[in-house]
This record gives C-alpha cells, sequence and structure tokens, in this order.
C-alpha cells in the first residue's frame, strides 16, 4: 500500500484550466474542485506508475528480493527502509543503493529479512497533455458528468494513461 505523507509541489493542472475545460465561471466551487483535482492525480498516478508532483511516501510492502521497483516513479531519496530478520524482529535497513533512473532500491542480503516499508520521497515528472487531460476528464466526471458520460469520460482518461504507464506488472 502507497500512503502519500506530504504532497510538497503544486497539481500539474492548475483549478483554472480545469474550470476553463468546465466552463466554469464562479468560485464558489473552488475548493470542490481543487480536490477533485488531486483526486484525479492521485488515480492518474496510481494507473501510470508516473508521480506528477513532489511528494514524500510511505510504501507498505512485503518483498524480500534484493531489488524492490518503487510503484511509483522518479524516486530522489530514500528516507527509510524498514524490514524483518528471520525472527520477526524489526530492523532498520541502512545499507542501501537507490537506482533512480530505474526506480529501484538495492537492499543487501547478508541475511535473510523481509522489507515491510519505505518511505521516500519522488521527483515530478513534466506529465505530457494527455495526462493532463486524463486529470480534466476525471475532474469533469465527478463534477458534472451524469453516469452515462462519467463513464465515457473515466474510459477516456484510461485509455490516455494507459499509454503512459511505466509500472507495468507492478
Amino acid at each position: 500500500m502507497l500512503v502519500a505523507l506530504a504532497v510538497l509541489g503544486d497539481e500539474p493542472v492548475s483549478l483554472e484550466e480545469v474550470k476553463a475545460h468546465l466552463r466554469v465561471v464562479h468560485s464558489s466551487d473552488d475548493a470542490l474542485i481543487a480536490a477533485q483535482i488531486r483526486s484525479a492525480r492521485e488515480v492518474v498516478e496510481a494507473n501510470t506508475g508516473l508521480s506528477m508532483v513532489e511528494a514524500e511516501y510511505l510504501w507498505a510492502t512485503s518483498q524480500d528480493g534484493p531489488n524492490l521497483r518503487f510503484p511509483i516513479w522518479p524516486v530522489s531519496s530514500v528516507e527509510a527502509i524498514s524490514a524483518t530478520d528471520p525472527s520477526g524482529q524489526p530492523v532498520t535497513v541502512t545499507e542501501y543503493t537507490l537506482d533512480a533512473d530505474l526506480g529501484r532500491v538495492g537492499v543487501s542480503r547478508d541475511v535473510a529479512w523481509r522489507v515491510t516499508s519505505v518511505r521516500f520521497t519522488t521527483g515530478a515528472v513534466s506529465p505530457p497533455e494527455s495526462l493532463k487531460s486524463a486529470i480534466k476528464f476525471r475532474v469533469q466526471a465527478e463534477y458534472e458528468a451524469d453516469t452515462d458520460s462519467a463513464e465515457q469520460l473515466r474510459a477516456a482518461a484510461n485509455q490516455l494513461e494507459w499509454a503512459n504507464r511505466v509500472n507495468i506488472g507492478i
């Protein structure tokens, strides 16, 4: 499970851009639309594996391979890695290598243990227009669409996201 602890950057699509897409000219729904932008960005990130804002995450996992592939990329730093030893006792991993380009962290295999969590920070990719459109479609589906139109908008967003996936198999 991946949990965002803190978002450290601006959303890739601004409130003004989304309001223009929705043709909203009033400000009474600004807080609602801003929350829907965040939610839509989170869905797009989960579907593609691309981080579109700099953020700090806690990733709860149970992997025991020497190379762990992060569920979101790019990773700019690793703050902490926790594991359990064969007896189930908690261990803090202090020796690891980060391959930020591949979104992987390599951990020592001197002893048999299982990684339980990783706290890390992502950078932000500059999203292509297709992913910005996917965010707008997802907001539109939540903000104004009827059930059938909302499904069509989500399907369109899914197609745009699919072409930009980097976490295939994760």
